[in-house]
């Protein structure tokens, strides 16, 4: 009976060695396309030219099935590593209009792009500092993906960034500039309460992407920035009372 005890036990062990990992709840931000089809953490750019965009991708995971979502809010927020914001980055100043969302990014093949329409809620410098501007979005989830799996990776939208006056007259200094953004987090509306995902995935860097290296500091480092300030979480709730 005892060696019965310990076979059954061993068994028990061996089939949660080889289980799948758990998947977890998770937010990433990435240039170009989503951490699965090989989203990359840093943008470098020759600061030649007018024509294009760059798309930042927000996207995230679940730990557990989600059913009925009907909207997601994010924020982004944005580090220069000088002292002051450049006039590349004063997205309703020298380059006002540049930034939209839009679904029409390259793939995503191993990623989920999620349907459905959206826009550019606020662009609001001077929230954590004179070189700090703080974006939120809305997007809307279409009804067919309203129900959401765990362990898939999805991706919210493409914040494109247009690269209009950069060069020639008129144009904005500071492209070369470096800069850090971060997602600070995405709330998923929903009828039984929204629910806010904050965790970076898949590393604690995960929700950092740089611009020309990012930060000042030795190798182009950079602050995480501090979680949203409660400012711009409280106005996105406020969207369901």
């Amino acid at each position: 009976m005892h060696k019965s005890r310990q076979r059954i036990a061993l068994a028990l062990v061996t089939a949660l060695a080889f289980a799948a990992p758990a998947s977890a709840d998770g937010i990433a931000l990435r240039w170009t396309n989503c951490v699965a089809d090989g989203g990359t953490s840093n943008m470098v750019f020759a600061c030649n030219t007018n024509l294009g965009v760059r798309a930042l991708v927000p996207s995230f995971t679940l730990d557990a099935p989600l059913t009925g979502v009907t909207s997601i809010q994010g924020v982004v927020d944005v580090v220069a590593g000088g002292s002051s914001l450049p006039e590349w980055w004063r997205l309703q100043g020298c380059r006002n209009g540049v930034l939209t969302i839009s679904t029409s990014i390259v793939g995503p093949i191993a990623c989920l792009l999620l349907p459905g329409g959206g826009g550019i809620n606020s662009i609001v410098e001077g929230v954590s500092g004179a070189n700090t501007v703080q974006i939120t979005f809305t997007k809307g989830v279409g009804s067919t993906s309203s129900n959401m799996a765990s362990g898939v990776e999805y991706v919210v939208t493409a914040l494109r960034l247009n690269l209009t006056r950069t060069v020639g007259t008129p144009s904005c200094s500071g492209c070369f500039e470096g800069v850090c953004l971060t997602l600070n987090g995405l709330t998923l509306a929903r009828p039984g309460g929204p629910v806010q995902l904050t965790t970076p995935y898949p590393a604690a860097d995960g929700t950092l992407a740089r611009w020309q290296g990012g930060g000042s500091g030795p190798g182009g480092s950079c602050s995480i920035v501090s979680p949203a300030r409660r400012s711009a979480w409280g106005a996105i709730k406020s969207l369901y009372r």
